[in-house]
């Protein structure tokens, strides 16, 4: 699988769909277009990854998008990534996560410079509080070769991400001073447009 307008190791930009423990529920469609917006000022080209159940509702807003269908061997983040990669194997990856509602183009930016001017780093994130945010950062297809080797070959320490980056080969950014409130996940949120489909709704 390709892109016409990507090369390989390209940056290919991935919007992160699936549920997530901070909403509890299916985020809002325009979430999406804002992180597709905002992607697609440093990416030609930008997907999503989805949860499999949410699969039909996207397929029907974006339907000029290719969507990938988070793994259900793994859970969270990692499995959207990985899925994305085991599909797109020669292209970096560019991701931010639908519900980072206030994020705005500087930081990811900020992302794409430091990731120029200092190749030799598997992934580029942003530090949050005392730790990592890693759903907004660059993923090298070199590293997540790493960490799917590792799934493989059952030797993967932890499934989480910020776990995984802080133990990896990770340049870690201070955020822009005036953007740091951009890494927020909010807790609290308009009311979603998407309906919970049933347990047993598959993919169309």
């Amino acid at each position: 699988m390709g892109f016409r307008f990507l090369k390989s190791l390209d940056i290919l930009g991935v919007v992160l769909c699936g549920r997530t423990k901070r909403m509890n529920r299916p985020e809002e469609l325009e979430a999406v277009e804002h992180s597709l917006n905002l992607l697609s000022q440093v990416s030609r080209e930008c997907i999503l990854s989805v949860d499999d159940r949410q699969f039909p509702i996207f397929k029907k807003r974006f339907q000029s998008r290719e969507i990938i269908i988070d793994s259900q061997n793994l859970h969270g983040p990692v499995s959207g990534i990985l899925s994305v990669y085991s599909a797109y194997r020669v292209y970096n990856l560019i991701v931010l996560s639908m519900d980072m509602l206030h994020m705005e183009i500087q930081p990811i930016r900020t992302l794409i410079q430091n990731y120029k001017a200092q190749p030799n780093y598997d992934f580029y994130v942003f530090k949050n509080g005392k730790g990592v945010e890693p759903l907004c950062g660059i993923y090298t297809s070199a590293g997540l070769k790493k960490i799917n080797d590792s799934y493989l070959e059952g030797s993967l320490k932890s499934y989480n991400l910020k776990t995984i980056l802080q133990e990896s080969n990770t340049l870690i950014l201070e955020p822009p001073g005036e953007y740091e409130a951009n890494l927020q996940h909010p807790v609290h949120k308009p009311k979603p447009l998407l309906p919970n489909l049933p347990l047993n709704e598959t993919q169309a």
